[in-house]
């Protein structure tokens, strides 16, 4: 639309009248038009480069006010011993809004044994002595759940190493930080919005909500079912007795091995269903999908992928679209 305007300016101005004796010569693209598509090439440029480094960059910053006080502000460190009765049966609760939290099942006391350790950023001493007291977690109980909350203050992190009786039922969410959980005898849920997950040496089902595409999640040694949900970077799970269900949007690499349940693997491009897994899967966030010692049924629907799958026992149904598919199939062929 914009170069047509422009040519028929260009049009009206040849129309004007000119001094005797000049010849009409109708142009054919003018500077106008060359303008416009110079700087519509230039304007492009200017727009991508930008949008790469909003991706890049921007999109991780954000101006809130643990920004500002970290910029502005003095670090202080400080660490916190807390000791407290986890009757025998009870489930723990930990709601930690800025902070790591590792959680290991090795107490042997019926206790619960915290190590806080506080980075505030503040002006003065004074002020940081103050905001330390402020975010020293509260521990209460409520029939048989021990909770653990810690309070959400600017310019302030509380990192929480707790050891606990491995028989507790085990709920943490973290708003800005890690989540590591290790020997466990009973169930597990986590919630990471802006952090990785870990979790070693459980027995019983795992839930898990991871909520950020830079964060990763890692499982090892799982007795049970184990669910994930949300959206992550790189995804690995490994030895799981029970179901495995992972659906969302998982950007980075996926890696899965010795899975001895079903499998549910669901995000936009790809789904992935197996029977069992005695040897591995890995699926690129590009192109490949290879796995190894697979058991059916198996039904795999992707896209844009080349796929690879060796030693597979059982029916395979495959779908792919520009792609190539290779498979390996263990007699007698299903």
């Amino acid at each position: 639309v914009c170069a047509g305007l422009i040519l028929v300016a260009e049009w009206a101005f040849d129309q004007l009248p000119r001094p005797e004796g000049t010849p009409y010569v109708r142009r054919g693209i003018g500077g106008g038009a060359i303008f416009l598509i110079l700087f519509l090439a230039i304007t492009g440029a200017v727009v991508s480069h930008l949008h790469d480094f909003h991706d890049g960059v921007i999109q991780n910053f954000s101006l809130d006010p643990d920004t500002f006080n970290e910029f502005f502000g003095e670090k202080h460190e400080m660490s916190e011993p807390i000791t407290a009765a986890f009757p025998a049966g009870s489930a723990l609760v930990i709601d930690n809004p800025h902070g790591n939290v590792t959680i290991a099942g090795k107490s042997d006391d019926n206790q619960i044994h915290i190590t806080v350790d506080k980075r505030i950023y503040s002006q003065s001493d004074s002020d940081a002595n103050s905001k330390a007291q402020q975010i020293s977690p509260r521990i209460s109980q409520s029939g048989n759940t021990v909770s653990v909350t810690v309070p959400s203050l600017n310019g302030a992190t509380a990192d929480l190493d707790i050891t606990v009786p491995d028989l507790g039922e085990t709920t943490v969410n973290a708003n800005h930080g890690d989540i590591t959980v290790s020997g466990m005898h009973a169930p597990v849920t986590v919630t990471a919005n802006h952090g990785d997950i870990e979790l070693n040496s459980i027995t019983g089902a795992v839930s898990a909500h991871i909520n950020n595409r830079d964060s990763s999640f890692v499982a090892h040694h799982i007795t049970g079912d184990i669910a994930v949900r949300g959206n992550a970077n790189d995804m690995t799970v490994t030895d799981v007795s029970g179901q495995v269900s992972l659906e969302g949007e998982f950007y980075g690499d996926t890696h899965f091995e010795r899975l001895h349940g079903p499998v549910s693997f669901h995000t936009s491009r790809t789904q992935l269903n197996l029977g069992r897994l005695d040897g591995d899967v890995n699926i690129s966030p590009h192109s490949d999908l290879s796995a190894t010692q697979i058991t059916g049924p198996t039904i795999l629907k992707t896209r844009s992928r080349n796929i690879t799958l060796d030693t597979v026992a059982g029916d395979v149904d495959v779908t792919n679209s520009d792609g190539s598919v290779e498979i390996t199939g263990l007699p007698p062929l299903g």
